[in-house]
């Protein structure tokens, strides 16, 4: 009987213990059972907060692509706010450089002094960022309310709200506001930390794009730098993006500064119709050459052109070319065919009026009139084959086929036999004309009658405007390799402007002596390509009153050379 109770006692301590085994083993499982059920649960709000995160940078990112939009940056992340969270009320500031705009995003109906109070948090938070001076622009403050409608009866203020700040490089650019009428909202909400990351991830976009961009305008500034052509891009606000020197040159600004379209439209004259065709460029993607415009001293032609982007125009490139130079070469080869014309016509009308006279009474003239006539034919003639001569030399230089017949020659004598003619023309002046020749022989090899003509030109100008003095010309051996010669008068002399154009074919000096006597305005070019071709140089030292100098240099004998190719 014991044995038997003893059984039954350890058999119901056994089952207690196995009891209790199972309770505990229950109880335990149960835990780790809830312990990997809120592991579940909260990796699956980490995985619906990344994906929400995910998808609001690919908007983000899809949206805005390379432009520096805050308002749309601000906008894609206020309009998915719905999704993960609960608000009354998501507000936006936007500081823009010319403007400030308050938006606010009704879920549900608020009074005004809640707007009101949202406004004052959102402002002060602003306020607060910034590091010195701030800047709104009150004239141009902007409020734009959506969303529910405004109750003036309900009186409740924000009761929870955080505010998110948006950066570009280090500079708030803009804020956002999530406020609710409910009290404790947001304090322990891990959809609110997602946010902050997605406006921490939105504005390192921003200012990775700003300096890039600012990267990339510093690029094309400086390309821009060395273009003689005005250039300033416009983005589709009408806002100056770039400019470069040129551009405020051409337009004559006074400094260099920061210009807005209208300080642009102010520098052309209205019949222009530049902001028409910058809204054309703009809107219907059309290139306009809007033709010359005269800003004196300058001449421009202008054009605007708009700018594509993946097919999108997003701006306008207004381009200025001067043309001043075109201008007045063009100016300068009407008056030199004009000045031709005319050069030719005085011979030709001496030749055809005298001719008519010895055609009509050759039988009533003297034998000694008959004369003169044909001599005044013969003078017109020479004349006339002078210019034609000089024209058909300039165009063989310039075509590189003008050639030279060398010889050996001694320069003195060259210089002499091509001065000497001029002594009787000096003397009924009441001029002198001197020859300083070189103490020693100096061999060229020349062509003798080309530089023969170089002389003769240079002389005869020298006379034309000298009436006071005297011309004097001079050899000298400047080194073992050249040789120089000076023809030097005391006339009136010319100006800086006068020397550059000395050389043009294009320019015709006449004497301010005697402006009768002109020339075709060839024989300096003729002779700058002569003197050239035999590998010398050619210049001029002159001061209005102080007399001129000219100078040329040649290759002695001894030189060997490659005569240089004219022009």
């Amino acid at each position: 009987m014991i044995e038997i109770f003893g059984i039954f006692i350890f058999s119901l301590v056994l089952i207690g213990s196995l009891v209790l085994y199972l309770i505990i083993y229950a109880r335990a499982e149960q835990s780790k059972f809830q312990d990997l059920k809120e592991e579940f649960l909260k990796k699956q709000r980490y995985l619906g907060d990344k994906l929400y995160e995910t998808q609001v940078l690919s908007e983000i990112s899809k949206r805005i692509g390379y432009s520096l939009n805050v308002e749309r940056v601000i906008d894609i992340i206020t309009s998915s706010l719905g999704d993960i969270l609960e608000y009354s009320a998501v507000s936006s500031l936007i500081i823009k450089d010319d403007s400030t705009i308050f938006k606010t995003l009704l879920k549900e109906s608020v009074g005004e002094k809640y707007i009101t109070e949202v406004k004052k948090k959102v402002l002060s938070f602003y306020f607060s960022t910034q590091k010195g001076k701030s800047w709104i622009n009150k004239e141009r403050f902007e409020d734009i309310i959506t969303g529910a409608v405004i109750n003036s009866q309900i009186n409740l203020l924000p009761r929870s709200y955080f505010n998110i700040p948006i950066f570009k490089q280090e500079k708030v650019v803009g804020v956002i506001n999530v406020s609710s009428k409910k009290r404790g909202l947001y304090a322990k909400d891990s959809s609110v930390d997602s946010i902050f990351k997605i406006a921490n991830q939105a504005s390192e976009a921003l200012s990775k794009i700003s300096i890039l961009l600012e990267t990339e305008n510093k690029k094309l500034s400086s390309i821009l730098t060395s273009f003689t052509d005005g250039v300033a891009f416009l983005d589709d606000q009408l806002r100056i993006l770039v400019t470069n020197p040129s551009f405020y040159s051409l337009l004559q600004f006074k400094e260099y500064k920061s210009l807005n379209i209208l300080d642009i439209v102010s520098k052309v004259p209205n019949n222009l119709k530049l902001e028409d065709a910058i809204q054309e460029a703009l809107k219907v993607n059309k290139i306009s050459d809007l033709g010359e415009v005269y800003m004196p001293p300058k001449a421009l032609k202008v054009f605007v052109i708009p700018v594509e982007y993946e097919h999108k125009v997003i701006g306008a490139a207004l381009i200025l070319q001067n043309i001043t130079k075109e201008k007045e070469l063009e100016k300068m080869r009407e008056d030199f065919t004009s000045m031709m014309v005319h050069d030719l016509r005085a011979p030709l009308t001496v030749i055809r009026g005298t001719s008519d006279m010895l055609h009509q009474r050759m039988e009533q003239l003297e034998k000694t009139k008959i004369v003169e006539f044909l001599m005044q034919i013969k003078i017109s003639s020479s004349s006339l084959l002078d210019i034609v001569n000089s024209l058909l030399d300039v165009a063989k230089m310039e075509a590189g086929k003008m050639s030279l017949d060398k010889i050996d020659a001694n320069l003195s004598m060259v210089v002499e036999n091509a001065v000497k003619p001029f002594e009787s023309i000096a003397k009924q002046q009441n001029i002198y004309l001197k020859i300083k020749k070189s103490s020693v022989e100096i061999p060229v090899f020349i062509d003798t009658e080309k530089i023969g003509r170089v002389l003769i030109n240079l002389v005869s100008n020298s006379l034309k405007y000298t009436n006071v003095g005297g011309v004097s010309v001079e050899i000298k051996r400047k080194s073992n390799s050249f040789a120089v010669v000076t023809v030097k008068d005391t006339g009136v002399g010319m100006t800086k402007d006068q020397q550059a154009r000395l050389f043009n074919k294009f320019e015709q000096m006449r004497s301010p002596l005697d402006p009768s006597k002109k020339g075709t305005g060839l024989g300096l070019v003729i002779a700058k390509g002569l003197i050239e071709a035999h590998g010398g140089k050619i210049g001029v030292k002159s001061a209005p009153n102080k007399g001129t100098e000219f100078w040329f240099t040649l290759p002695t004998k001894s030189e060997k050379f490659k005569p240089l190719k004219v022009f």
